[in-house]
């Protein structure tokens, strides 16, 4: 019996031992873990300036994964657009600034001076841009930045210290405008960076998901009216810095960083809208990738080869507005010569046409009057060399003209009449036959007279 309770009492005690060691192995991977993320998270040394409170703050956001960048100021040029090669990166971690203010009306929050939210265009993002600082800059020396104007816009194209960094970000908003209208609006901004790129030239980081914070910005409608009402008044009301796991709790989280990266919109889409939104309809974009928008829109898209197809056009007919004034003017003015040289020759050949008439008509008349004047050309007035004229100045020969009425009442010749003389040679003895014309015209026939000679 004792030699069985032994038995039992090693067999539990193996065990026993067994156990304890899982536990503890499973404690300490547990612990491990936890410190991980407790490093992790203690890394993360973002912060919230209020500048002015429920109106103006500057949160620094931390963005691990992405070096801290120094400027060679003995050789940088002045202008930032230049100074490219003149940064070299560090192995110390870095942030960016970001400054939210509200616009003078309070119906818009800016972000580094650009709408977001609600968006002045929702099928054009805006391209955000951020000074960078190290992640360990202290609050003083935050507010010591904003006093010298950095967050103003003051040093805008200008080598600094401060490198200017293009952002890609992820915006989502629950209850954003474009979706609404809503009533008792109070919408939630979350902002988180996927990516950065210098701003003067250079590659795009993409930055790792699980590393990264997210911003999330609450407004409130002091009047509690609708979302698109005109006199609507936000204030911010909340500002806070969560992980993604936590910024996302009713999805499965945003689609990873490289995958978004990729750029497969084509012109078979309008507008190329992304997925991940609460609904359908505007606002069309969350993952806001420098390289996939510019001016026009969505690149790649159908309205944006539309959009920037007419801008050309519209650029070109406004870069040489004048010459095409001038050439406007010149052809209207060379139209009006042309068309006024075309009626004067017109006018002119039916001037012509009709002058050439009258004079044909008036030789006409001419001729016809030529018949009335021959009694007085006969009479010695006209032309004496033997031709006469014919009113258009071209003579004519008397053999040309008809008998006139006195050349008619001449009396005609004897008739002949043959004898032979005493020389041989035949005499004509006939009596002449006289036409006598009466006083109406009628031919009067008059017999011969008897010669006296010839009854001798």
């Amino acid at each position: 019996m004792a030699t069985v309770l032994q038995v039992v009492l090693l067999v539990l005690s193996i065990f026993s031992n067994a156990f304890a060691t899982t536990i503890d192995d499973i404690d300490g991977t547990y612990r491990d873990s936890e410190a991980e993320t407790r490093s992790l998270r203690d890394e993360w040394s973002s912060s919230i300036i209020w500048i002015e409170e429920g109106r103006s703050f500057v949160a620094k956001l931390d963005t691990l994964g992405y070096p801290l960048y120094i400027m060679d100021k003995s050789t940088a040029p002045v202008l930032e657009k230049e100074s490219a090669d003149y940064y070299f990166s560090t192995e110390q971690t870095s942030a960016v600034l970001l400054n939210f203010t509200l616009s003078s009306d309070s119906q818009t929050l800016f972000l580094n001076h650009q709408p977001i939210l609600p968006l002045a265009d929702n099928s054009i993002p805006p391209r955000i841009e951020a000074y960078q600082v190290p992640a360990n800059t202290s609050v003083s020396r935050i507010q010591d930045l904003i006093s010298y104007g950095l967050l103003r816009g003051w040093f805008y194209g200008m080598t600094i210290g401060c490198r200017y960094l293009g952002l890609h970000y992820d915006r989502l908003v629950w209850a954003d405008p474009a979706a609404g209208p809503y009533h008792n609006h109070v919408p939630t901004l979350k902002f988180r960076i996927m990516g950065l790129v210098p701003s003067a030239g250079g590659d795009d980081k993409i930055l790792d998901m699980a590393n990264q914070q997210v911003l999330h910005v609450t407004l409130a409608d002091q009047k509690h009216g609708s979302s698109n009402a005109p006199d609507r008044s936000y204030l911010i009301t909340d500002v806070k810095l969560k992980s993604y796991e936590d910024s996302y709790p009713y999805t499965s989280g945003p689609t990873p960083n490289n995958e978004t990266y990729v750029d497969n919109c084509n012109a078979k889409s309008w507008r190329c809208p992304d997925k991940d939104i609460h609904g359908e309809g505007a606002p069309w974009y969350r993952y806001i990738w420098r390289h996939k928008f510019d001016r026009y829109g969505r690149v790649g898209s159908f309205r944006y080869q539309l959009l920037k197809n007419w801008s050309e056009v519209s650029e070109f007919f406004n870069d040489a507005w004048l010459i095409w004034l001038i050439s406007f003017a010149s052809a209207l003015v060379a139209g009006a010569l042309a068309y006024g040289t075309y009626r004067f020759v017109k006018f002119y050949l039916r001037f012509h046409a009709q002058r050439t008439g009258r004079i044909m008509l008036a030789a006409e008349q001419d001729r016809l009057l030529d018949g009335d004047k021959d009694g007085d050309e006969e009479a010695g007035v006209g032309d004496h060399s033997g031709r006469k004229g014919n009113g258009d100045g071209r003579g004519q020969s008397e053999a040309d003209l008809p008998p006139s009425y006195d050349a008619c009442m001449k009396p005609l010749p004897p008739s002949p009449r043959t004898s032979i003389d005493e020389a041989g040679q035949s005499e004509d003895h006939s009596e002449p036959n006289l036409i006598v014309l009466d006083e109406q015209g009628d031919e009067d026939d008059f017999q011969p007279l008897q010669s006296n000679a010839g009854t001798a």
